[in-house]
């Protein structure tokens, strides 16, 4: 079972539904059918500590069928070298529901269509373990001085 992670607001109108399991994203104070961005734990993408100070590491594990729907190639658009230009195919991120988009700029990330989402069998939804956040920002467990936990 692969684990996957993504930077969430701390203030996110969303906290309740992801403690109870449910991968909803408001934007505007709308529910959204725009993509929920998550990476992988062998992703590149390393945004720097900064980030940390108004958002939180959520990890997430899904069922094999949900693993496979997000990393399987069939399943994936891509945005091609610029992400908001958009590629060929691309028509921005609430346009894929059925898809999960991937940025060829930041190898490992995944965002994941709103349909998508909604048949995913979610086994693990809360914050990440300090382990995890230290090695998903490339830093070293000293740096890390704070607590990741639900806001």
């Amino acid at each position: 079972m692969a684990a996957f992670f993504s930077w969430r607001d701390k203030t996110s109108p969303d906290i309740d539904k992801w403690k109870a399991r449910n991968l909803a994203y408001t934007f505007n104070g709308v529910a959204s059918n725009k993509a929920f961005w998550v990476f992988s734990a062998a992703s590149a993408y390393k945004p720097g500590k900064n980030i940390a100070g108004d958002r939180f590491l959520l990890k997430m594990e899904f069922d094999e069928a949900g693993t496979q729907a997000i990393l399987l190639p069939d399943n994936h658009i891509y945005t091609e070298d610029n992400f908001n230009a958009g590629g060929a195919r691309f028509l921005g991120e609430a346009k894929h529901p059925r898809q999960v988009i991937v940025k060829n700029n930041e190898v490992g990330a995944y965002g994941i269509g709103a349909m998508i989402r909604s048949l995913l069998i979610i086994q693990t939804l809360a914050p990440a373990s300090k382990a995890e956040v230290v090695a998903a920002l490339g830093i070293s467990s000293v740096e890390m001085n704070w607590t990741n936990k639900w806001p």
